[in-house]
This record gives C-alpha cells, sequence and structure tokens, in this order.
C-alpha cells in the first residue's frame, strides 16, 4: 500500500490485504478517496446470474457503450450537453443522464 500524507489524509491505494485481491479495494474517484471490501463475495458456481441479472448486466455495457460513442463525437456531445441544460433535473453530470436515458430506451425496447 503506498500513503501519501499531508497535515491530512490526502490519498491512498494499493491493496489493504495481500490475500483478498479483489475483496479489499482503495480507489480515488472525482478526486476523493473510497475504500470498499465485498463481505459476502458471490459464489458463481452456486448461484449463477438469472436471466433478468443477465439483461440487466447487458443493459448496462449497452448503455455504456452508447454513452462513449455519444461523447466521443464532438458534434454528439454538444446537442446533447445543450438538451441536458435545457431539461435540468436530479442528474448532476451529463455523463449520467446520458447513462440513464441510454437504459431506460434499453430496458423499455
Amino acid at each position: 500500500m503506498r500513503l501519501k500524507m499531508n497535515p491530512f489524509f490526502v490519498s491512498a491505494s494499493g491493496k489493504l490485504d495481500p490475500s483478498h485481491d479483489s475483496e479489499n479495494m482503495v480507489y480515488v474517484l472525482n478526486n476523493k478517496t473510497y475504500s470498499r471490501k465485498v463481505c459476502n463475495p458471490r459464489d458463481l458456481n452456486k448461484k449463477p446470474y438469472s436471466s433478468n441479472e443477465q439483461n440487466i448486466r447487458t443493459w448496462f455495457t449497452q448503455a455504456y457503450a452508447s454513452v462513449r460513442t455519444i461523447l466521443s463525437d464532438p458534434t454528439q456531445a454538444d446537442e446533447q450537453l445543450a438538451l441536458y441544460k435545457a431539461n435540468p433535473g436530479k442528474y448532476h453530470s451529463l455523463r449520467t443522464w446520458l447513462f440513464a436515458k441510454e437504459y431506460a430506451k434499453l430496458k423499455n425496447a
């Protein structure tokens, strides 16, 4: 684990416990440091994903791919940004607004 210390705790990265690689994590998102621990990991051999869970995972992947495609094209990104600003709501960023819009399209199709 690597720590960068100032008068206040600034950041940390790496694994907390080498014996639990994916269960204990520290990560930085939007300049904030978070840690998480998976307490009861799912054993996919005993309880595989249901068809509904597989659909949700597929919709999530497709919606996120659509958002990346839209944001990579400057023309589409500008159009969507104008729509986002014209319709203020509960979403705090263009990316989350687009994701919700694309996910709803896939779910309702």
